[in-house]
């Protein structure tokens, strides 16, 4: 169900974001077409363009692939598996899942552990070129990929300090995070506290009315996918409920 927020409407351009149904390998319905919004395209059982897939649940499970650029096209989501030579070797460079190893070409398992989800273009605490890594945890800090192309590089949020750009305690409207929703997703100390969707807050690529607070959990907090209920207790999600299909970029430790 999508009652408790699906991110519908001109922050994903082309197919909305609608529905909860995960068919087969397929994220239906929780999927971005196209490239308007980098780092979130999977359409189908495979990523659409030269997308970087964050955290996608497919099933039951969280499956990691941050991947740099178009290193991702191709590689499908089966099951709770990413297949797809892809998602290996160099491809996924400096990715780090733990509980979800990598076996090959395709990434085996499903749980991501929060304090180990280092996306690839997340070099210490600063997002290094253009890359879409989601919202990884590392440690007990919340390292932000609000990264939508080139709009936002360098958005690091450490516990309670930006490192990067300066989204910190302000209101992230416009041009400075493109195509991505920042949705009521309020930061304390190093945990992210309540962290859900609010429908109304997305209003094109803009955030209204939804404040970064603290740390400031930016654009990949939630992107095309309703986290309800997501706490953030230490540096590890406890008791999230996913709603309509898709966790994008967060760690989620069930």
């Amino acid at each position: 169900s999508c009652s408790r927020g699906c991110v519908v409407g001109a922050a994903v351009v082309g197919p909305a974001v609608v529905g909860a149904a995960v068919v087969g390998a397929a994220v239906v319905g929780a999927a971005v077409v196209g490239a308007a919004v980098v780092g979130l395209a999977v359409v189908g059982a495979a990523v659409v363009g030269a997308a970087v897939v964050g955290a996608a649940v497919v099933g039951a499970a969280v499956v990691s692939a941050a991947v740099v650029g178009a290193a991702v096209v191709g590689a499908a989501v089966v099951g709770a598996d990413v297949v797809g030579a892809a998602v290996a070797g160099a491809a996924v460079v400096g990715v780090a899942v733990v509980g979800a190893a990598v076996v090959g070409a395709a990434v085996v398992g499903a749980v991501v552990v929060a304090t180990a989800v280092v996306g690839a273009a997340v070099v210490g605490a600063t997002v290094v070129g253009v890359a879409v890594v989601g919202a990884a945890v590392v440690g007990d800090a919340v390292v932000v990929a609000a990264v939508v192309g080139a709009a936002v590089v360098g958005v690091a949020a450490v516990g309670a300090e930006v490192v990067g750009a300066p989204v910190v305690g302000v209101r992230v409207v416009g041009a400075a995070v493109v195509g991505v929703a920042v949705v009521g997703a309020a930061v304390v100390g190093a945990a992210v506290v309540a962290a859900a969707v609010v429908v109304a807050a997305v209003v094109g690529a803009a955030v209204v009315g939804a404040t970064v607070v603290g740390a400031a959990v930016v654009g990949a907090a939630v992107v095309g996918a309703a986290v309800v209920g997501a706490a953030v207790v230490g540096g590890a999600f406890v008791g999230a409920a996913v709603v309509c299909a898709a966790v994008v970029g967060l760690a989620v430790v069930d």
